[in-house]
């Protein structure tokens, strides 16, 4: 009884999100500890974290429309080509979501290195 309660927990507990970079979709594993989002790559996010976007083409009326789509706040502009934006929904439907666009080249949570805490 506890290995199938155990199981279903690690079942439960590690979900898998779509992400875009260069143009390739690529899904990537996380679990939720301790208020965060832990990617198996060992980056981490909450729903407080920004997004970072970058388009294949940058027209002022096609990122209007596409922030207005996404109800996004423009936090700013990194030199690299992202767009640093702010979101009220949940971090991981409105990336997956944007990550199926066509004018978009990557999209991302502006995540970090993860930290165990102690």
């Amino acid at each position: 009884m506890r290995l199938v309660f155990i199981i279903l927990l690690l079942v439960v507990n590690s979900i898998a999100f779509d992400i875009k970079l260069n143009n390739n979709v690529k899904n990537i594993d996380y679990e939720f500890i301790n208020g965060e989002y832990v990617t198996s790559e060992n980056y981490s996010f909450n729903d407080t974290s920004s997004i970072l976007v970058k388009f294949n083409e940058e027209t002022p009326s096609l990122i209007n429309q596409f922030e207005s789509e996404y109800n996004l706040r423009l936090e700013k502009v990194l030199i690299i080509g992202y767009y640093v934006y702010k979101i009220d929904s949940n971090i991981i439907e409105t990336i997956s979501n944007i990550s199926k666009e066509q004018n978009i080249n990557s999209v991302k949570p502006n995540w970090v290195k993860y930290k165990k805490k102690r």
